[in-house]
């Protein structure tokens, strides 16, 4: 009897219509998997300050499965709320264009709006695959350039040479006190041709310091402020501000000195005070410290190799020519940048025909292309 009531010009126009929603529209599927995308984002971020806070690099947290399950929830829910919206949107636009539309695209306005079933598979699965797209192109992006930044900055320049030293045959008899290294000429340097710029730079591990809250072992570097500017890499979001201006503050005073935030922290050392540094067989050298950084080009505060997870790495930059003078001179590393669309080849031939003899050498963007070659990073 109710069927009586119902035309077939009825029928065929509700089906037509198809106001039969959908069962994530009738049960709000679309607003839960976006509020857990949403919660995603916010774990991620709350995990990683836990993880900063700590600054225990060196224990294994292990992956979390979830942070690739996230980003698909949020963009499922987010397209089915696009969903949800986009017939809005079409009436919107029909409204607009009332009396102007041309029939076509009336006809097609009508089509899509009454009959938008056949078409949510579909755009649903657009937008997972352009979303998905966009978000695993951004993420390789960010692994790629993390990579690479990294390495840079464990290397510090685009290219690390370890020249040959010889020792003072004198040196090496019993009663010499320290072993006496004769310094190879660095002007050598300025007659190879494609050399942007190149610097001095001195690192010994396990140096011996004091100060009046007590002593440990840090590593110590000796630069020259100017050509180490000019050569090395370093990223500036590192730093409080920016890295020409720790080198500016630590040239007005020879024995000026840059410490690290972990030295600071754990000696309570502040600007200005006193330290003294040195090794077997030297006398101590007294610095000042000029500033404090959380991070110098090299230099890992988190651990180094060796060393336990819990244990925490400290530095000092002095200048080069103050260390030699105070403590000896000892083998240093030449780090250069070579000029744009420099042959490599050549540069290494010209080195070998200056009689510059290397222990070894390190090639920043030869080990950026191994890295991205390397089917298991």
């Amino acid at each position: 009897m109710l069927a009586l009531r119902i035309s077939i010009v009825d029928q065929k126009r509700a089906k037509a219509r198809e106001k039969k929603r959908s069962f994530w529209f009738r049960y709000g599927l679309d607003f839960i998997l976006f509020g857990l995308g949403c919660y995603g984002l916010f774990h991620f971020h709350q995990k990683l300050n836990t993880l900063l806070s700590l600054e225990k690099s060196g224990v294994n947290w292990g992956m979390d499965p979830f942070l690739f399950v996230y980003p698909f929830l949020f963009l499922a829910g987010f397209g089915l709320i696009l969903l949800r919206l986009y017939p809005f949107t079409l009436r919107i636009i029909y409204q607009m264009g009332k009396g102007r539309w041309s029939p076509p695209f009336y006809s097609s306005l009508l089509q899509v709006s009454r009959r938008n079933q056949p078409y949510q598979l579909l755009m649903l699965f657009l937008i997972l695959t352009v979303g998905t797209g966009i978000f695993s192109t951004s993420a390789g992006r960010t692994l790629n350039d993390n990579m690479e930044e990294q390495i840079w900055y464990q290397n510090g320049s685009e290219i690390i040479l370890s020249q040959h030293w010889t020792v003072d045959p004198a040196s090496l008899q019993e009663e010499a006190e320290k072993v006496i290294y004769i310094e190879p000429p660095y002007s050598a340097y300025d007659k190879i041709n494609g050399i942007e710029s190149s610097a001095r730079v001195f690192s010994k591990e396990e140096v011996s310091f004091w100060t009046e809250e007590g002593n440990g072992k840090a590593q110590l570097m000796g630069i020259v402020t100017d050509e180490f500017g000019k050569t090395s890499w370093m990223k500036n979001r590192l730093l409080p501000y920016h890295f020409y201006e720790y080198l500016n503050v630590m040239a007005a005073d020879p024995y000026a000195v840059l410490i690290s935030e972990t030295m600071a922290g754990k000696l309570n050392i502040s600007t200005g005070d006193k330290i003294e540094a040195g090794w077997a067989g030297t006398e101590r050298l007294s610095l000042t410290v000029y500033g404090i950084v959380p991070y110098f080009p090299t230099f890992n505060p988190k651990f180094t190799d060796g060393k336990e997870a819990s244990e925490e790495s400290m530095l000092i930059v002095g200048h080069l020519q103050t260390i030699q003078d105070g403590l000896g001179v000892e083998p240093y590393d030449v780090w250069v940048n070579l000029e744009e669309g420099a042959n490599k080849q050549s540069f290494f031939n010209q080195l070998t025909e200056s009689d510059i003899h290397l222990v070894s050498y390190k090639d920043t963007e030869a080990q950026i292309i191994e890295s991205r070659n390397d089917p298991f990073r």
